[in-house]
């Protein structure tokens, strides 16, 4: 019997090494698995508490051992909403889906400051359960979007705003005159506006060269970027025609506006070793949010820049009539 005995020890010692190194060998390869994707992955177990990170996910928050390290909590350090707003740590993906709730393409930064890169993740989380049903833990899986984000903020700034000049575009100045009527009626504000065309702009082009003539362009929109608000909108509505849209706080304020506008050509435009001079025709415009529309005020303000291109031109008829004599 002891004989016996020793035989059956032996074989349990042996097959309990077995399962010890097969646990391993499993342990190795799902080591091996995690750390062989792209997306930074992260697991827990029942209880909330670290099972596995890999390479990529301690890499994104740059993480020391000790905040990832297995049987702690999952760290929302260097974790943030979009807005800026930290992470909260029962906000972590992984407790959310330990809770029941569903993470999919939930949009995070990884912002750990001078110690990586900002990252703008998605993602998605599943919980983790046995084949009896028996819940073992969640995974959280985190997929960089950082370069998608900005290619598509990119097309969406190409998509609105003129290309030379960086000024909104008509479809831009559409929206911002639509959501300026909306402000304006809920703080009983005036909506205006400032349309600005550049006086005998082709002979800029034609003197010299169209290369200078994009340049005061570009001159010509920062300077009125200069003599408005951040919130005010500076738009491009043709190829030597601008627009400022403007919130006033009553109708009358629209002559100070018109008058910053014109005070931007006083001063010839530098463009490398030349100085080129360019004039504007102004027209303004103003009407209360109940009756402001795009179209209303760009036909009032149009009209009022064809007014003063004629009071100008009879102006200088009398002048040279008067050399003449």
């Amino acid at each position: 019997m002891r004989v016996a005995d020793g035989r059956r020890a032996e074989a349990a010692l042996a097959a309990a090494a077995e399962a010890d190194r097969q646990l391993e060998q499993e342990r190795e390869f799902l080591a091996a698995l995690v750390g062989s994707l792209d997306a930074a992955v992260v697991a827990c177990d029942a209880r909330g508490r670290v099972l596995v990170t890999n390479a990529t996910f301690r890499h994104y928050g740059s993480y020391g051992p000790e905040e990832v390290a297995v049987g702690s909590r999952p760290t929302t350090a260097g974790l943030f909403w979009p807005d800026g707003r930290p992470l909260a740590p029962d906000d972590h993906p992984l407790l959310r889906v330990l809770r029941g709730e569903r993470v999919s393409d939930l949009e995070l930064v990884f912002e750990p400051g001078d110690r990586g890169p900002r990252r703008i993740v998605s993602t998605n989380g599943t919980v983790l359960k046995s084949e009896s049903g028996r819940l073992l833990g969640a995974v959280a899986a985190f997929h960089d979007v950082t370069e998608a984000k900005k290619a598509a903020l990119e097309l969406t700034e190409l998509a609105l705003h003129d290309p030379l000049t960086r000024c909104a575009n008509r479809l831009l100045l559409s929206e911002r005159a639509e959501r300026a009527v909306e402000l304006a009626r809920r703080e009983q504000l005036a909506v205006g506006l400032v349309l600005i065309d550049l006086d005998d702009f082709k002979q800029v082009n034609d003197t010299y060269g169209h290369l200078v003539g994009d340049e005061v362009l570009v001159g010509v929109a920062r300077r009125l970027r200069a003599a408005v608000r951040p919130s005010d909108t500076v738009a491009r509505y043709g190829g030597d025609e601008f627009v400022l849209l403007v919130l006033l706080a009553n109708e009358q304020d629209i002559s100070s506006v018109g008058e910053r506008a014109a005070a931007q050509f006083q001063e010839p435009f530098r463009i490398g070793e030349l100085l080129v001079e360019v004039g504007a025709s102004i027209g303004t415009a103003t009407l209360p949010a109940s009756a402001a529309e795009l179209g209303r005020l760009l036909h009032w303000a149009d009209a009022a820049m064809y007014n003063e291109k004629a009071a100008r031109r009879r102006a200088h008829s009398k002048l040279g009539g008067r050399k003449a004599r």
